[in-house]
């Protein structure tokens, strides 16, 4: 889908375009310990915890999630690390303040500490392209629950990986992340499956058009 929007946007032929995904660092996004990585990052040790990183805007739909909380137990919460203008409607969203964690922006390591402390990942955009949160997530062997918007369908093509949930919808988004959340995690599959989208294969597809490129 993203190689044929492009190819319309540019007016060419779709068989010209092809799609270098981006990767995933796997030396950083890998399985870890979580109650270990809880008490890096000073989160809570006793609840199940949905995680959610990006900027806090109404695109991404954390929102959505934060009303999500409304049908869930209340030992689901919801991290978020980033910032931006929705944080005081994310809050007023939530059924109430304590479930709702604001962590800031972090840096790339403490990213990969915060996606081993989760038990799912919420994506819940309007819009992306290849959210690299995702493939990030799967190597940390953490499911995802996310709308299918872009590269998301592909990049969570097999059920272990989490569920796709229409977006805007609270109801079926909590229903997801209930059933999600209640799968007996395997990380190790996880994080197999995350492990096909390293830079391996956009890099040398790259390199390829380069040399044909310049050799014309």
């Amino acid at each position: 889908p993203l190689c044929a929007a492009f190819a319309e946007m540019a007016g060419i032929a779709p068989e010209r375009v092809e799609l270098a995904r981006n990767g995933v660092d796997l030396e950083r996004f890998r399985p870890g310990d979580p109650l270990a990585a809880r008490r890096r990052l000073k989160l809570p040790e006793e609840v199940r915890l949905v995680v959610g990183v990006g900027r806090l805007v109404r695109g991404k739909g954390f929102h959505t999630m934060a009303r999500a909380l409304r049908a869930l137990p209340t030992d689901v919460h919801f991290a978020l690390a980033g910032d931006g203008p929705e944080r005081p409607a994310i809050l007023s969203s939530a059924p109430s303040p304590e479930r709702v964690l604001f962590l800031g922006s972090l840096g790339p390591d403490d990213v990969a500490t915060l996606l081993q402390a989760a038990d799912l990942l919420g994506l819940p955009s309007a819009n992306e392209g290849w959210p690299n949160v995702v493939t990030e997530a799967l190597a940390s062997g953490v499911p995802v629950v996310a709308t299918p918007v872009g590269a998301v369908p592909e990049m969570l093509a097999t059920p272990i990986s989490g569920a796709l949930v229409r977006g805007g919808d609270p109801v079926a988004l909590a229903r997801e992340v209930e059933r999600v959340l209640a799968i007996p995690r395997d990380a190790t599959r996880i994080a197999a499956w995350g492990r096909r989208f390293t830079w391996d294969a956009p890099i040398a597809l790259l390199a390829k058009a380069f040399e044909e490129a310049f050799a014309a």
